[in-house]
Parts: structure tokens; sequence; C-alpha cells
């Protein structure tokens, strides 16, 4: 992987070019004239190795004010938790769940004979679960399109997603084993008229973005309508991610 940085007096930008993708990366230089420790650690400043961290000034050098403070390394791994993916270094899937202040300790249980989670190899298949709302047993309910608006739905998946999520880190012990997220199908219960499918849909699929990336989040995915669904909940979503080895 070859990196180069370019700078002007109001952002900072790295472009990484590997054997199989260029990646671009632009974070803005606060008013003191410097980056934060975070943005340089993403952006290269500082690379991961084996045996810890060490200081990559090349990188930084262009700019006399993109400085590298002394640095806790200890604290520095554990809040970023931090691993490469394709040469790039990047936050993990668990460290953006507590950035992102998602509540993963309840995941919901089945409501009838089957299991949340079947593992095939490397593969893991989740059944269908619906919008609770955090530790509560209630669910989100009501038709699209009568009930409840797409804003009401997009939150719906929403949740909807993060029962998903919890399912997954109780079943491998944590989101960090997910090598990404490979099919999903959105189920919404509408009213016989509503089209919005795909974007009710949507509030699954831009979490799965924001936790595992734009590259491993983003997945194959049906939106369908329904004209009823379990208990009358407004969305419920199937979902299938394939697992790291030894995850």
């Amino acid at each position: 992987m070859r990196a180069s940085t370019r700078l002007n007096p109001h952002k900072l930008t790295t472009r990484y070019v590997t054997p199989k993708r260029v990646l671009c990366a632009t974070l803005p230089i606060d008013a003191q004239g410097g980056v934060d420790l975070a943005s340089r650690f993403a952006l290269g400043c500082l690379d991961p190795l084996d045996s810890g961290f060490r200081r990559n000034d090349e990188r930084c050098a262009h700019h006399p004010n993109a400085r590298l403070p002394r640095v806790n390394m200890e604290s520095l791994t554990s809040k970023l938790s931090t691993h490469l993916k394709n040469g790039v270094p990047t936050v993990s899937a668990e460290a953006r769940i507590k950035e992102l202040g998602i509540d993963l300790s309840s995941p919901s249980n089945p409501i009838a004979n089957y299991v949340p989670a079947v593992r095939v190899g490397n593969l893991l298949f989740l059944s269908g679960h619906g919008p609770r709302r955090g530790s509560s047993p209630d669910m989100i309910t009501g038709k699209l399109g009568a009930d409840l608006s797409v804003e009401e739905g997009y939150e719906a998946a929403k949740l909807v997603g993060i029962q998903l999520l919890a399912s997954i880190q109780r079943e491998i012990g944590s989101l960090d084993g997910v090598e990404r997220c490979v099919k999903a199908l959105g189920m919404v219960n509408g009213s016989p008229d509503f089209d919005q499918q795909p974007a009710v849909i949507n509030g699954f699929s831009d979490l799965m973005v924001e936790v595992f990336g734009e590259v491993n989040g983003k997945h194959a995915r049906s939106a369908v309508g329904m004209g009823s669904l379990p208990n009358n909940i407004a969305v419920e979503i199937e979902l299938i991610v394939q697992l790291k080895d030894g995850a």
C-alpha cells in the first residue's frame, strides 16, 4: 500500500493506493491548525504494528501543525480497538457501538419454536427480528401508510437492526467477529397502497453501514410489503452475515 497526504489551510487529505482500490480520507483542521489524534490515526499518521504502535511522521510532516503528542498506547488501543482492513486502519464494530451509545445487553428471545441464529460454516443465519424498544417487551406495531409514517417505519427498522446486532453479539461474543453483512430480507407491514418499503428498511441498512463501515456493512437486500406481520409488528428483518475465521 502507498499513502500520500495533501493539505490546504482547512483540511487534511490522505490517499491510500492498494492493489485493489484507491481510498481517500479527508478531515478538517481545527482552529489551532491541528488534527485530533483519532483523526490522525484514521488517516495513517500512526501505524498499528504487531508490537504496538510507531510514529509515522512522514505522512504528517507536510503540515507544520499536524503534530503527534506523546500517547499512552494501552489507552489508545483500548479506546480505538483498531485493526487493519486492506492495509487501512479502521475502528472496530464494538468500538462503533460504544461511540453510538447503542445498548446490546437485551437481545430478543424466540416467541415460538425456533432459535435466534444458526451457524453453518462461516455464515450466520439470523431469524426474523422485530422492532423491540430496548429491554422493554414492547414492540412498535401498526401498518405503514395507515398507522405509521415512513419516518416512524425507518426508526422501527433501526430498532430491528439493534436487536439483530444484539443476537450476533450473544451468538459469537463480539461484533468484531463479523467479516461482512451478506443478505437481508426486510418485511414491512403496510397498507395495500403503501410502496415505500425501501425507505423504511434503510433504517436497518444505514445502521449496518454505521457499525461495520461502507464496505462490510452494505449488503444485498430485499424490501417487501406484507399484508400483516406477527402480532402486528411494523417491521421484521432477517439477516445473513459472514464471520471471520476463528470467530
